[in-house]
C-alpha cells in the first residue's frame, strides 16, 4: 500500500535522490574553498578532509533533506538525498518531492554553482538520479514498469526479482562527436516497516510500501579524453538533465 495513492498527483515520479558529478581534468586542491557554504548561504553541518587521500566532504540539511559535497579523485559529487532519519508516515516510502519541481530546483542551484568554478576544466560530467513512482502492490508495480519499457516482455503476476539495466547512447545536439550515455536501471522497489500491536507492546507487525524505482546515470562518454569546451558545460549540463525528464516521460527508447 501506499499513502501517495490517492494523491492529486498519484502515478508519477518522485525524487529519491538527484545528483551532479564532474571529472576534473586535473587533481583539485579544495581545502581552501567554501563551495557548499557558498552555494547554500549556511555553514555545512559535517565536515571531513583527509589530505592524503585527497578526500573531502561536506554536508547539511537542505531545503527539508540533506546536501552533500564528496571529494573522492577524480570526481566531484554533488548529490540532493533524503536523510536517514526523515520522518514520513509509515505508508509512505521517504521522497524528497515532485520530480518536475525538485528537478527544475536542483538543475538551476547546480548551474549556478558551475558558473562559480568557471575556471575548473572537465573532462566529464553526468546528471544522477533515483526515480520513485509509489504503487499498492508488486504486481501494479509491473504492470506501470511495463510501461515505460515497450521492448520487455513482463508477466507481471508470475514475475519475481525483476530488473532491468540498458544504456542508450545520444548524441551531444550541438557536438555530434560528444557522445551521452543514457544508463538506466529499472525495478520494482519494496520497503517494508514495522507498526507495534499497542504502545505496551514490544511485538511489531510488518508492512510493506512498493515503488515503480529507476536510477538515471546520464553521463558524457569516456571515449573522448579531452576536455570539455568551457563555454558549453553549462548547456551541456540542460541537456543532460533534460534527458531525464525524458527518460521520466518516455521510458527506455
Amino acid at each position: 500500500m501506499s499513502g501517495y495513492e490517492n494523491s492529486p498527483r498519484a502515478g508519477e515520479w518522485f525524487v529519491g535522490q538527484l545528483r551532479l558529478t564532474i571529472f576534473p581534468s586535473s587533481p583539485q586542491n579544495i581545502t581552501d574553498v567554501n563551495w557548499w557554504a557558498d552555494l547554500t548561504g549556511e555553514q555545512p553541518e559535517e565536515k571531513v578532509i583527509k589530505p592524503n587521500q585527497g578526500f573531502y566532504s561536506e554536508s547539511g540539511p537542505f531545503e527539508n533533506n540533506i546536501l552533500l559535497l564528496n571529494v573522492v579523485p577524480p570526481k566531484i559529487d554533488w548529490v540532493w538525498a533524503i536523510p536517514i532519519n526523515k520522518q514520513v508516515e509509515p505508508d509512505r516510502i521517504p521522497v524528497i518531492g515532485d520530480y518536475f519541481e525538485s528537478h527544475e530546483f536542483f538543475v538551476n542551484i547546480m548551474e549556478k554553482w558551475l558558473n562559480s568554478v568557471s575556471d575548473i576544466k572537465f573532462n566529464r560530467l553526468a546528471y544522477g538520479a533515483v526515480l520513485l513512482m509509489p504503487v499498492k502492490d508488486k504486481v501494479s508495480g509491473y504492470k506501470k514498469i511495463a510501461n515505460y519499457l515497450p521492448e520487455v516482455r513482463l508477466d507481471p503476476e508470475n514475475s519475481r526479482d525483476f530488473f532491468y539495466q540498458i544504456n542508450r547512447p545520444r548524441h551531444y545536439s550541438s557536438k555530434p562527436e560528444l557522445s551521452i550515455n543514457r544508463l538506466m536501471k529499472w525495478k520494482v522497489l519494496k520497503q517494508s516497516y514495522f507498526l507495534s500491536t499497542s504502545p505496551q507492546s514490544v511485538m511489531a507487525t510488518a508492512e510493506d510500501n512498493f515503488a515503480c524505482q529507476v536510477e538515471l546515470d546520464i553521463n558524457t562518454s569516456n571515449e573522448i579524453s579531452t576536455e570539455l569546451p568551457s563555454e558549453e558545460i553549462i548547456n551541456i549540463w540542460h541537456e543532460l538533465a533534460l534527458l531525464g525528464i525524458e527518460i521520466s516521460e518516455k521510458g527506455d527508447f
